[in-house]
C-alpha cells in the first residue's frame, strides 16, 4: 500500500503596511457625493444657519467643487444671495491628522462628527491653488465613515465652493473626491486576502479510499477554495465543507509500489487558492505524502474434499486450500511438506484464490494438516492456515 505525504510549501502572502494605509472605495464602496440643498437667503450670518432639506430652490449630488462664477448654482436659485447646505458622510483616507482648507466666496462651515472643524464667517473672495480661506485638522481613522455637515453662503459678485484636504502620503491639497463622500455612511472595501491556517504537509496511507479524505484544508475568513495548480493537481478533487474549510481526496486510489506522482516519490504537489466575497485571494502550496502499508494476506479455508475430517490410508484424497491474495501455497502433515504440493500457486480474483493438493497419507491415526502461503504480490506479508486435525485409517480394498 502506499503512504501519501503532502507537504504544504506555504505561498508567503506579504502585505506591505505603511503607516498611514491609504483606503479607496471599492466597486460597490464608492461615494456619489455629499447630498446638496439650495435655497436663496438674502441675509449674511455669523454662525451657520440649521440644517434644511426643504424649501429649497435646487438640489444635488456631489462634492465640494463649484465655480458657479456670477451666475446661478442651477434651479430657481438666485445667482446672488443664496446658501448651500451639505450632508452626509466623509471616508477618511488614512489613519492620521487629514488636514482640510476650504476655498469659498464667501461664507463657509464645517462640522465633523458634530465638532466644527472650519469656521469662517468672513465675506471675501474664493482663494485658489493652494491657498486656503480657511483651514482645520481632523484625526482619522483609515477605512471610517465620519458624518459631516458643511454650509456655503453667497451673498453677492462671484460665487466659489471648493473642499480640499491633505494628508499623510499626500502633501499638498487635493478636493475632496466624490468617491470619498456619500448620503449614507461608507465603508472601506476589504482588501484582505484570506489566508490559510491549516498546515501546509499532509500524509495519506496508500490504498486511501477516493471518498475518504486526504487533507483537510482551512482558511482565515469565508472563502472559495480550488486547487488553482500544481504538479500533482490532476490527482484530487476538491469540495468544501464549511465556510472556511475546503475538503481534498484522491480521484484514484494511490499505490505506494507504483506512484504516480510526477516526481514519483510518493510525494504529491498542488497549489491552492482561496478567494473571499471580495475577489481577493491567497495562496498556498502543500504536499501530501503517501506512506506504505504493510498488506496483509489470510487463508479463507483449507480443507479435505467435502469438509472430511477423515482419510484413508494410502488413499488419494483432495486438499483445497483459499487464500485472500495471489500466492504461492505450500502443503504440510505433521510438519512435512507433501510430494507435489510445494509452491503451488493459487489462482483467483478478489479476495479468493484457490489451489489444490493430491494427498495419499503415509501415516495412520491422528495427523496435523497444515499450508503457509506466499503471496506473489510485494509488500503482503505470509500467512499459515489453521491446522485441521485428520483421523487416518486403514486402506479401505485392495492394495
Amino acid at each position: 500500500m502506499k503512504v501519501f505525504r503532502v507537504t504544504a510549501l506555504a505561498l508567503i502572502l506579504i502585505a506591505v503596511h505603511n503607516l498611514f494605509f491609504l483606503q479607496s472605495a471599492s466597486a460597490n464602496q464608492v461615494g456619489t457625493g455629499l447630498s446638496l440643498y439650495y435655497k436663496n437667503d438674502s441675509a449674511a450670518w455669523t454662525t451657520p444657519p440649521a440644517a434644511f432639506t426643504t424649501s429649497t430652490c435646487h438640489t444635488a449630488t456631489n462634492n465640494i467643487n463649484f465655480n458657479w462664477g456670477g451666475g446661478s448654482p442651477g434651479g430657481a436659485c438666485n445667482s446672488d444671495n443664496f446658501t448651500v447646505y451639505g450632508v452626509g458622510f466623509i471616508l477618511a483616507p488614512v489613519t492620521g491628522d487629514v488636514n482640510f482648507c476650504e476655498q469659498t466666496d464667501d461664507q463657509f462651515y464645517m462640522k465633523i462628527n458634530s465638532t466644527f472643524i472650519i469656521n469662517d464667517a468672513t465675506a471675501k473672495a474664493a482663494a485658489t491653488g493652494q491657498s486656503c480661506n480657511g483651514t482645520g485638522t481632523m484625526p482619522m481613522v483609515a477605512g471610517t465613515s465620519y458624518s459631516i455637515e458643511i454650509w456655503m453662503h453667497e451673498q453677492g459678485g462671484g460665487a466659489d465652493w471648493r473642499l480640499l484636504w491633505s494628508y499623510p502620503g499626500q502633501s499638498s491639497y487635493v478636493i475632496v473626491p466624490v468617491a470619498n463622500l456619500n448620503a449614507t455612511t461608507l465603508t472601506a472595501p476589504d482588501t484582505t486576502a484570506p489566508t490559510f491556517t491549516s498546515s501546509s504537509t499532509f500524509t495519506a496511507a496508500e490504498n486511501i479510499a477516493t471518498s475518504a479524505t486526504a487533507a483537510t484544508i482551512q482558511v482565515s475568513e469565508s472563502a472559495t477554495v480550488t486547487i488553482s495548480s500544481g504538479a500533482d493537481a490532476a490527482r484530487f478533487n476538491i469540495t468544501r465543507s464549511e465556510t472556511d474549510t475546503a475538503i481534498i481526496k484522491f480521484n484514484i486510489s494511490p499505490d505506494f509500489e507504483a506512484p504516480a506522482d510526477v516526481g514519483g516519490n510518493n510525494v504529491y504537489e498542488i497549489t491552492l487558492t482561496a478567494t473571499d466575497a471580495a475577489s481577493n485571494a491567497g495562496t498556498q502550496s502543500i504536499t501530501i505524502t503517501v506512506t506504505d502499508v504493510v498488506d496483509t494476506s489470510s487463508f479463507n479455508s483449507l480443507a479435505l474434499a467435502g469438509s472430511a475430517t477423515t482419510a484413508n490410508f494410502r488413499t488419494a484424497v483432495v486438499i483445497t486450500a483459499n487464500v485472500t491474495v495471489a500466492s504461492k501455497v505450500t502443503f504440510r502433515v505433521n510438519g512435512k511438506v507433501l510430494p507435489r504440493c510445494k509452491n503451488k500457486l493459487a489462482t483467483g480474483s478478489g479476495s479468493s484464490f484457490s489451489v489444490t493438493c493430491t494427498w495419499r497419507p503415509s501415516n495412520r491415526g491422528q495427523v496435523a494438516l497444515t499450508a503457509a502461503a506466499t503471496p506473489t504480490g510485494a509488500g503482503i506479508s505470509s500467512t499459515a492456515a489453521t491446522p485441521v486435525s485428520i483421523m487416518v485409517g486403514k486402506r479401505v480394498g485392495a492394495r
